[in-house]
């Protein structure tokens, strides 16, 4: 979890391209969507609502959860009062000074936690979750645009607008593909393995209110990647179906207009990139794969070394 906030956080004195992007996203809705119909709530959008909602809340309920963990518990690892060798001693003393210094400790774990949560979601959520559903509903704006195509120009005002969404793909993935989303293919399936794995093997070791932050985590966890990876992929589906109807209108521009029967035979799929490869209808499956053959693993050898 750290790992993720730490990779993802965005440092605004450092760079401003996820403020860059959000804006972007801003001026399109203002400049180029203003004259469009708006597109219909769908099931996807309701979902990641509230998952956008969930991960809110998430990220002030874990700093307050681990306050509470450490006041019940305060040599839990591997937080800074489990690293002294007379941890258990220095928190039974009596002493007002030794407990003011150890509840100080303790706000200051908890501040460094929601500093950490705070910064390192805010692109998760704010371009990638949001992103994939503004992304798809432009698509179905332009879906719905082309089956009204009627004459030249309509094909015409299609085309210019899957190049505008093509160039806000290609703006978002200049922010994704090289930390932000190949940090949280990589980091959040590990997040739903450890806390499932702490959910099935541990619920009786683990103090409460603790505990409560592993399902809380290993719930957002397998909502993230299975709905948003999920949207992911279907930019990628749903835009390369829609260039395909452009090719079949093409045929009303062959003969009238040659640079846009090129422009209409160049148009490519949209892609949500992380690295060198791209997301595709298989990869929350392959992901979700992923975390419950390594949780069952975890599982047995933790009933075996019990025996």
């Amino acid at each position: 979890m750290f790992l993720t906030c730490v990779v993802g956080r965005w440092d605004i004195n450092a760079e401003n391209n996820l403020l860059q992007i959000i804006k972007t996203f801003l001026y399109f809705e203002a400049d180029v969507m203003k004259d469009l119909p708006k597109p219909q709530l769908t099931l996807g959008v309701k979902v990641v609502k509230i998952l956008v909602i969930l991960c809110e809340v998430t990220v002030i309920t874990i700093p307050m959860l681990q306050f509470a963990l450490l006041t019940y518990a305060p040599c839990t690892s591997p937080f800074i009062l489990s690293m002294l060798p007379k941890c258990r001693q220095i928190t039974k003393s009596s002493h007002w000074l030794e407990n003011s210094v150890i509840v100080l400790i303790h706000i200051f774990e908890s501040w460094m936690c929601f500093h950490m949560m705070l910064a390192g979601t805010a692109g998760i959520i704010f371009v990638f979750f949001v992103g994939m559903v503004c992304l798809l509903g432009y698509l179905r704006i332009l879906e719905r645009e082309i089956a009204e195509i009627g004459n030249i120009h309509d094909v015409a005002s299609c085309v210019q607008l899957y190049h505008k969404i093509s160039v806000l793909e290609k703006s978002i993935n200049a922010v994704l593909m090289e930390r932000i989303l190949p940090c949280f293919i990589l980091c959040v399936p590990v997040v739903e393995i450890v806390s499932i794995f702490v959910c099935i093997s541990f619920h009786d070791d683990i103090a409460m209110p603790g505990f409560v932050m592993f399902p809380i985590l290993g719930l957002d966890a397998i909502l993230a990647t299975t709905i948003c990876l999920t949207l992911a992929s279907k930019v990628h589906n749903v835009s390369k179906m829609l260039a395909r109807r452009l090719r079949s209108a093409e045929i009303m521009v062959r003969n009238r207009d040659m640079t846009m029967s090129r422009e209409i035979k160049a148009l490519s799929p949209l892609k949500i990139k992380f690295g060198s490869n791209f997301v595709d209808r298989r990869t929350p499956l392959v992901i979700q794969n992923f975390c419950v053959t390594k949780t069952m693993t975890l599982s047995i050898i933790r009933a075996k070394w019990k025996k």
